[in-house]
């Protein structure tokens, strides 16, 4: 009786072979939701025009540091110390040069730094939603390793928006 039952409930719930020929099949899950788009259109923050005085402290370089690793894979892992917005930028964006690094900065210290040090909080606030978005916090020490290109290369667009915006500003400034 049971096995009846079951057999009912899944001749009920399967589509009829008129039904699918009319409609034609369904639609893939993500073309439904348009998860595809999304993630493109939440990378695509527009940052509001810096201060003369936030883009010429964020040109120049701090005194407190954030610390990045680039890792080869012969060479091993190195520890960068950087100091300034560029600094953080180019490193950042080395691994479009040569392909065999890879390079990182914690998240969370980066937002932190940007914060504290920089002073950036329109900055920081931008990074501490890619990392919810991107739910950095979530995810397992080996699954933030596997996937350091995918996390931090938002953040490294951000970064040189910020920056070509500080150069403009103040290189409209100086009339240069």
């Amino acid at each position: 009786l049971r096995m009846t039952e079951f057999s009912k409930l899944s001749e009920e719930s399967a589509p009829k072979p008129e039904e699918e020929s009319i409609k034609g099949p369904a639609p893939l899950p993500q073309e439904q939701s348009g998860a595809s788009e999304e993630p493109t259109e939440k990378e695509a923050v527009k940052l509001s025009e810096p201060s003369m005085e936030l883009a010429t402290r964020l040109l120049g370089r701090v005194k407190e540091c954030v610390w990045g690793w680039a890792q080869h894979p012969f060479d091993g892992s190195y520890g960068h110390r950087l100091f300034s917005l560029k600094e953080t930028a180019d490193f950042l964006k080395l691994p479009e040069a040569r392909a065999d690094f890879t390079c990182y900065i914690e998240p969370n210290a980066l937002q932190k730094w940007v914060d504290e040090s920089l002073g950036d909080t329109e900055l920081a606030q931008a990074f501490e939603e890619l990392i919810k978005e991107k739910e950095y916090n979530n995810c397992s020490l080996i699954l933030r390793i596997h996937k350091e290109k995918e996390l931090i290369m938002p953040f490294e667009k951000l970064l040189r928006q910020r920056f070509e915006q500080c150069e403009e500003l103040l290189g409209e400034e100086t009339g240069a």
